[in-house]
């Protein structure tokens, strides 16, 4: 009938607290705009009298690298992008280790980054965290 309730209102706060939902009873709706976003299978919705089932279809991890390319970002900007999206924050040694770019490379594609508003950056020196933009409302 398209009402919406909170089942737990502890989550929900707390979901909301971090920027992750916006406003209650959208989560379908944008599910459904992130599929048809990156061009894939629409999720399909099923109901009974007694329940309600949502079948989300998988992408191949082969193709998933280049779903989640961010647009206006080089390729190898777009690796450390995706390598802040695994942690919640990440440092110049992170993206020296996990990608084997030199120190000075690794500093000077995330000022870039951070120039162009993609992720923040909070410290200084040895100190220094990035973390992405959707995590710059809890600093």
């Amino acid at each position: 009938m398209g009402f919406t309730f909170m089942r737990n209102v502890a989550i929900c706060k707390v979901f909301r607290e971090l920027g992750l939902i916006e406003n209650m009873g959208t989560g379908i709706e944008a599910v459904f705009s992130s599929y048809e976003q990156r061009g894939l299978k629409l999720p399909e919705i099923n109901e009974d009298k007694n329940y309600v089932k949502c079948i989300l279809p998988r992408t191949p991890m082969s193709k998933m690298n280049e779903l989640f390319l961010h647009p206006g970002v080089s390729s190898e900007d777009n690796d450390i992008l995706n390598l802040l999206n695994k942690k919640s924050h990440i440092s110049i040694s992170d993206v020296v280790n996990e990608l084997g770019l030199a120190r000075s490379t690794a500093g000077r594609r995330l000022a870039i980054l951070v120039e162009k508003g993609f992720i923040c950056k909070r410290g200084v020196g040895k100190a220094t965290k990035y973390f992405g933009v959707q995590q710059k409302k809890l600093l």
